[in-house]
């Protein structure tokens, strides 16, 4: 018997809602009208289940929609910032005199960035350990109690 799995379709994987998208204006502003504008649908009144599903297909649907937006525009930023970091470090190394403070400044925006991106990281980390209920091995483990060691006040 042969098995060819190269054929296997892949489905769209698992979506977990990014919450700090909660903390944005207009996405909670956009996500409301949504909600309102659903409640006038049919549905709402005839069947209820249905609706919620319906509801939270578009919400989840939008919230993909604006997350790549905002994350398109964030790496625009990124790069924006790295290619004039860049030209800054070329122009000093020319013997050109700058604003040392200006790339001071950009310095500490892209580090921002940089420690967003780690933040998120690790927390995407999380939550594939939370959904596919990995556990935690005894390295972590130990590593935890280790810190929490340290954290506390001895009476010696």
């Amino acid at each position: 018997m042969n098995f060819n799995c190269s054929n296997i379709e892949r489905g769209p994987g698992l979506w977990v809602l990014n919450n700090t998208l909660l903390c944005n204006e207009e996405y909670v502003r956009r996500v409301k009208e949504i909600i309102s504008d659903e409640k006038e649908n049919e549905l709402y009144n005839k069947d209820l289940m249905i609706w919620w599903d319906n509801l939270k297909y578009k919400i989840k649907r939008y919230s993909q929609i604006f997350s790549s937006k905002l994350a398109k525009e964030n790496r625009r930023d990124f790069y924006r910032l790295e290619r004039q970091i860049n030209i800054l470090c070329e122009k000093v190394a020319c013997g050109v005199d700058i604003d040392v403070a200006k790339l001071e400044s950009l310095k500490l925006e892209l580090s921002a960035f940089e420690l967003d991106k780690c933040r998120s990281a690790v927390l995407r980390s999380k939550a594939i350990w939370a959904v596919e209920s990995d556990k935690n091995t005894k390295y972590f483990l130990n590593l935890e109690k280790y810190k929490q060691e340290n954290n506390s006040i001895k009476n010696y």
